[in-house]
């Protein structure tokens, strides 16, 4: 495994442009750069090195196959390379059985970057859309905690609930938050912070345990 480096989004974009004319050269430099983050990030869903890094292979092939669909203006490029590594590291906990997944498109990646959802009835969470197939108490659990962390979400200010949710679901660092909303660093780690404190508030209201 390679050691990471950090991309500017402008860097990133450049390099998903160039990957989309199939320049090899562009591919092994996102790789070399991106591999041992996003390692990290399916390893935190699929614990298995083994299969973790078969997902990893199949990230990389779908960036191949996939990179003529994302647009800059969708939202940080990082946030796309994250959705399909997540979507691939969930694909390898179910074998061989299909997951039907609403994150896997450019679209869905930029509505998770700007905190909506696709839809009031779809799950955004393709491991829950696959849990729904099981029925049973947990889901409807679930479902409710999705639901109240996503009611939370709404009542945050805009660039805070931006910044938490580019934080947290896309794994950008304050770093990357600043360079990507073009703020102060310590402005953006004030507004992940107060966000994260808002949440915890909300969410205890509705009867959620915070730690």
């Amino acid at each position: 495994m390679t050691r990471a480096y950090s991309f500017s989004p402008d860097e990133l974009a450049d390099l998903l442009a160039r990957v989309a004319l199939h320049d090899a050269g562009a591919l092994r430099r996102l790789y070399d750069g991106t591999a041992a983050r996003l390692f990290g990030v399916i390893l935190r869903i699929q614990p298995d090195r083994a299969a973790a890094e078969d997902a990893l292979q199949e990230t990389y092939l779908a960036v191949w196959q996939q990179a003529q669909l994302y647009r800059a203006s969708l939202g940080h490029p990082w946030a796309w390379l994250l959705t399909l590594a997540r979507n691939k590291a969930i694909d390898s906990l179910r074998g061989a059985r299909p997951v039907v997944s609403l994150e896997n498109t450019p679209a869905a990646a930029a509505a998770t970057a700007a905190g909506e959802t696709l839809s009031d009835d779809e799950p955004s969470d393709p491991a829950v859309a696959w849990a729904q197939h099981d029925g049973g108490e947990e889901v409807w659990h679930q479902r409710r905690t999705q639901r109240h962390l996503h009611d939370c979400l709404q009542q945050l200010p805009p660039v805070q609930r931006q910044s938490v949710i580019l934080a947290y679901m896309h794994g950008l660092s304050h770093l990357e938050l600043a360079q990507h909303l073009r703020a102060p660093l310590g402005s953006v780690k004030s507004w992940v912070r107060r966000a994260l404190l808002g949440l915890r508030d909300c969410l205890q209201q509705v009867g959620h345990p915070t730690v």
